[in-house]
């Protein structure tokens, strides 16, 4: 008769994880184009959208379909080691173009230029802020620019102890983080 409660503990512990599957099932078959499809008007991404894929090794950016299909390259020309990537509101795909110490853009349509910025070194993450202004993560020169959009030049952003800055974001709209009597 010792075997009597483990065999209880067991039969529980197996009850558990069965639940837990059957949950996890449930979750699975809710429709996910109604909880992730949003308005084109609203600014954010449909769920149907291809997803923009910096291929480092390979050299290029594809899209890859998110509801099936084959992926497709992105017209880049040149790129070398590609990583840090962002979609303007306007349809310009910018990618840091990390091995040629660059930040290139193409338009949805077409045509590829390069971002007007000087020395960078191992450029790497990218953000836009809502007022026309590129942020870049100059990795070795461990700094943070801002390349305005219409113009106006490169500023570097006041930072100390910055050492190989790779990841940008801004918070949504509302989002502020504490900047006082914190540190991260």
């Amino acid at each position: 008769m010792t075997f009597a409660p483990s065999k209880g503990r067991a039969t529980r512990r197996w009850i558990r994880r069965l639940a837990a599957a059957a949950s996890l099932a449930a979750l699975c078959a809710l429709p996910v184009t109604a909880a992730g499809a949003t308005p084109p008007q609203d600014g954010r991404t449909s769920a149907h959208a291809p997803l923009s894929v910096s291929d480092y090794g390979g050299n290029r950016v594809v899209a890859l379909p998110t509801r099936g299909g084959d992926q497709t390259s992105v017209p880049f020309e040149g790129l070398v080691r590609p990583t840090g990537m962002v979609w303007d509101a306007s349809g310009r795909l910018y990618v840091s173009d990390t091995g040629n110490n660059r930040v290139v853009k193409i338009a949805e349509g077409g045509g590829q230029t390069t971002v007007p910025t000087t020395g960078l070194s191992d450029p790497l993450g990218l953000a836009l802020d809502g007022c026309g202004g590129l942020y870049i993560a100059d990795g070795f020169n461990d700094r943070v620019v801002r390349v305005q959009e219409t113009g106006g030049g490169q500023t570097t952003l006041p930072a100390t102890g910055l050492s190989t800055p790779t990841g940008l974001a801004f918070p949504p709209k509302g989002l502020a983080f504490p900047t006082t009597g914190t540190r991260p």
